[in-house]
């Protein structure tokens, strides 16, 4: 079980997004959930609505990296049913 770094709500790995620290101090997206690094989860419901200031909060700072990540990930992504 993971928790979103926005809502605080626990789910299953494969549910959630992970995000990944990388060398250069940047955030990335890690599809696998298996990169190195220090990571983040966040749920694709909270991706989808997180304004740039809640994610400036979760990921210090660098939130427009990890915005234009996330919607890149999102429009990929189907949607979940129910």
């Amino acid at each position: 079980m993971r928790r979103c770094v926005r809502c605080r709500t626990t789910a299953p790995k494969a549910e959630l997004v992970r995000l990944v620290r990388d060398a250069d101090r940047g955030w990335r997206l890690d599809p696998s959930g298996t990169a190195a690094g220090r990571g983040a989860w966040i749920c694709p419901d909270c991706a989808a609505r997180a304004s740039e200031r809640e994610l400036k909060r979760a990921f210090r700072g660098s939130a427009a990296a990890v915005a234009a990540e996330l919607s890149a990930h999102l429009s990929e992504r189907p949607a979940r049913e129910g």
